[in-house]
């Protein structure tokens, strides 16, 4: 049997990766994973339930799939996902979607969530790095001002802990998935340099401010 999925969160070519390396890696599945559009068709030698694939994937990231309402591969009529008014048919006989407009518009607008949640972290980010930036030493630069009180190198602390764990959460999920699937990449190269940044600025903290 043959179904397709809708996959959501993907956003470049690792990522489609990823998941059909997760995908494949479930005994009894062929997947054929696509980033435009971002599909999985899956060959099953026996019927699996969407959650088992669901799991596999929340295991190498930020990733959802579900069935696909316009289109269905499998000619077991316990398994259609689809009225057959929204069916067509070529010479082969296979099932083919009739109305694409609607699914494009589905995965598009799951896509730009995905990238309005980015965009918000960004802009949370940016405005807790500003103190950070005026109240830190700036490693021996002089400024035309300065900002400080007492204690304030408590509050950059916190705040660099927030937007390492807050910031820097889609990079760390991205780097265990990629680590999980033995293909480091991108985000496993970003999530280094910013847990050596934090860990060190941390260290230093501690050399300067408690021992």
């Amino acid at each position: 049997m043959k179904h397709t999925y809708t996959i959501g969160g993907m956003t470049c070519g690792h990522c489609r990766s990823s998941v059909e390396k997760a995908l494949n890696a479930i005994e009894g599945i062929h997947a054929t994973v696509t980033l435009d559009p971002p599909v999985a068709i899956i060959r099953m030698d026996k019927h699996i339930p969407t959650e088992v694939l669901q799991d596999a994937l929340s295991k190498v990231g930020d990733y959802t799939i579900e069935i696909a309402q316009n289109v269905s591969h499998n000619n077991n009529p316990d398994h259609v996902e689809m009225n057959s008014m929204h069916q067509g048919h070529d010479h082969t006989g296979m099932s083919i979607p009739l109305e694409h407009g609607h699914q494009n518009h589905d995965h598009a607008g799951g896509h730009m969530a995905h990238m309005g949640n980015l965009k918000q972290k960004f802009w949370i980010s940016l405005i807790v790095a500003i103190p950070i930036i005026l109240f830190s030493p700036m490693m021996g630069m002089k400024l035309p001002f300065t900002l400080s009180f007492e204690g304030s190198y408590w509050v950059v602390l916190l705040l660099a802990s927030f937007l390492y764990f807050y910031g820097g959460w889609p990079f760390l999920t991205g780097a265990i998935g990629e680590l999980k699937t033995k293909s480091p990449a991108m985000m496993t190269l970003i999530s280094m340099g910013i847990t050596v940044s934090y860990i060190y600025s941390v260290y230093a903290f501690v050399s300067n401010y408690i021992l």
